[in-house]
């Protein structure tokens, strides 16, 4: 069971749910054009001490619960970097498993 699939909380059974579809958080002190701007999935140094975000995060919450389910949307410039914890994990080696 799932909010996003069946409008139904998988811990309460609640189904009145709220969809935000772009998660904000305030832009950085000073910066009147942007002065909310989407919270990214994760910050990289792309030059010198400069960052830019990639990717972009839509939540489904139940009302009753506040169960929260994030998704994640944007993500085909994200690339590992090991230093600051990014990794792809890549799950369909463990499902073939060892050659016999």
């Amino acid at each position: 069971m799932s909010l996003k699939k069946d409008l139904r909380c998988p811990h309460c059974e609640g189904r009145e749910v709220w969809h935000i579809a772009e998660m904000h958080e305030r832009g950085e002190a000073g910066v009147l054009e942007r002065p909310i701007q989407p919270l990214n999935v994760v910050l990289q140094e792309r030059f010198f001490k400069l960052y830019s975000g990639t990717g972009t995060f839509e939540t489904y919450i139940c009302k009753g619960c506040g169960f929260t389910e994030w998704y994640a949307h944007g993500l085909d410039e994200l690339h590992a970097d090991e230093k600051h914890g990014v990794r792809l994990l890549d799950g369909r080696a463990a499902e073939d498993g060892p050659y016999r």
